[in-house]
């Protein structure tokens, strides 16, 4: 049944970008960020000029909205080298990709950062138990230091165009990244954020705490547009779509 599950997503993301098959050998390629950009474009309308990808790994999300929003201004922030090196070979054909090699968080300095093998892990939260058990394998994290500044002072050396999407991928520190950009939430039309219902992070604030802080600060919520499930299928994370409240 995972496995029907999984083939039908890549089917279904190699559709929505019109690739053939051997785009899954293509550095950059994601099935999770291909289905996302499509229901990005199918909530938020074609428009979207501005996209900070905050998180951005070694480029999936911001190549698949390269892809279907060839107008936008896309900037990636990604803090570990290792990675931001794979981030700017992958995203280098590009015209519309920026690429900072930041953390951001609610204000500037250097900050202990938790790697392990599996990239899409690494954060500036403690791994939680949690976590180690259910997906990497009870590993441990190295620690090092990386450069973080605002969103705030980033935001505002920039010539931003709306509408503009936010999306934060963390892992666990989004409240304390939007610490950091309470100017420039003003400006931005929408979030995405991954927001999880079990502790992946020791310390990271869960759905309930993130969607009230959200309303709090003006956001309503659109609708989950991915989810991410243990192996028993279990709903531990989802990646959430809010607009701006007019």
């Amino acid at each position: 049944m995972k496995f029907l599950y999984k083939f039908f997503r890549l089917i279904t993301a190699l559709k929505i970008t019109n690739q053939g098959f051997l785009a899954i050998f293509h550095n950059g390629f994601s099935v999770a960020s291909s289905i996302l950009a499509n229901n990005i474009q199918s909530y938020c309308g074609g428009n979207i000029r501005t996209v900070f990808d905050v998180g951005a790994n070694k480029g999936q999300f911001a190549i698949a909205i390269a892809k279907l929003f060839p107008q936008s201004s896309i900037y990636s922030f990604e803090p570990t080298q290792k990675t931001f090196n794979n981030l700017v070979n992958n995203s280098s054909s590009y015209k519309n990709i920026n690429c900072y090699n930041l953390a951001l968080g609610e204000e500037v300095k250097e900050v202990d950062f938790y790697e392990t093998d599996y990239s899409h892990a690494n954060s500036v939260l403690p791994i939680s138990e949690f976590q180690k058990k259910e997906f990497l394998n009870n590993s441990s994290a190295r620690i090092s230091k990386v450069k973080m500044s605002t969103f705030d002072n980033i935001f505002g050396e920039l010539n931003i165009q709306s509408p503009v999407l936010l999306k934060l991928d963390v892992q666990g520190y989004e409240k304390i990244v939007l610490e950091g950009a309470k100017k420039s939430l003003e400006k931005i039309d929408f979030i995405l954020i991954e927001t999880s219902f079990i502790p992946f992070y020791d310390g990271e604030p869960l759905f309930g705490e993130m969607n009230s802080y959200l309303n709090e600060k003006g956001f309503e919520v659109v609708a989950p547009l991915d989810i991410f499930q243990t192996d028993s299928m279990q709903i531990v994370q989802m990646d959430m779509l809010y607009k701006k409240r007019r």
